[in-house]
């Protein structure tokens, strides 16, 4: 009889395999259809049938959301493989933070959460891949905002330890949060908290699902640049996420 390290040294090589066919698979047929519906929206750009204008802003839509999920699939089947490149520039985290608390605000709003930033400590610069970071930092808070009731509080806090040289991104929510033995399985693909048989797609809506693949990429993204995801939770407190990676230089001139 197998142990049960074997059984799950199968099974993610199982989940592995499932991931890079479907990923290859999918693209080439979803090409295609991008493709076509380009062409169709060319030739719609002078319509004045309403409704099938409508039709079609609800197919393109969906379009972009299928080629977000095949672009998740891609990407960790990638980073399984070592294959994936990053594309590394110097970028500056606490403006990074600022915009992504920009762009996000108003999801929050519209669920009655409030949407905390907090960026006492001083500036930093990052090498690093800024797009996958953004990514990856844009999902904690989406994450965060899929377990949070209405009325409750998410903070993105950004602090600076200047000994080690390393920068710590935390998004803390007052959620549900998650049993200590489920913590673990969170980064693993296609594993969600709530229950499959009452999925919901939506990424915004309380207990909102998709396909348990963003914890996953975004602690392959901090681990790819020399860093760390880690949890801290709490069932009926919520949710703490940690990413901590290394810094280059401190942006002010004035301090060493």
């Amino acid at each position: 009889m197998k142990s049960l390290n074997e059984r799950l040294k199968e099974l993610n090589e199982m989940k592995d395999k499932f991931i890079t066919i479907t990923n290859h698979e999918l693209r080439t047929p979803l090409t295609v259809l991008k493709g076509y519906l380009e062409l169709i929206d060319y030739y719609l750009q002078d319509s004045k049938n309403a409704d099938l204008n409508d039709a079609f802003s609800v197919v393109a839509e969906t379009m972009k959301e299928l080629v977000c999920i095949i672009e998740d699939m891609h990407d960790v089947s990638s980073f399984n493989h070592g294959k994936k490149k990053l594309n590394i520039t110097e970028l500056d985290i606490k403006q990074l933070l600022l915009i992504i608390y920009k762009e996000m605000k108003v999801l929050f709003e519209n669920r009655n959460i409030d949407l905390d930033i907090r960026l006492d400590d001083p500036d930093v610069i990052v090498q690093g891949d800024y797009d996958r970071i953004k990514r990856s930092i844009r999902e904690l808070l989406q994450n965060a905002l899929k377990f949070t009731p209405k009325g409750g509080k998410v903070t993105l806090q950004y602090s600076v330890n200047e000994k080690n040289k390393k920068t710590s991104i935390k998004v803390i929510d007052t959620g549900i949060g998650i049993p200590p033995d489920k913590q673990s399985l969170v980064f693993e693909p296609f594993y969600e908290i709530q229950d499959p048989m009452n999925h919901m797609t939506s990424k915004t809506e309380f207990l909102g699902g998709g396909i348990g693949l963003g914890l996953t990429l975004a602690k392959d993204v901090f681990e790819s640049h020399q860093g760390t995801l880690l949890l801290e939770s709490e069932v009926g407190k919520g949710s703490t996420f940690t990413a901590v990676i290394p810094y280059l230089k401190l942006t002010d001139v004035n301090r060493n």
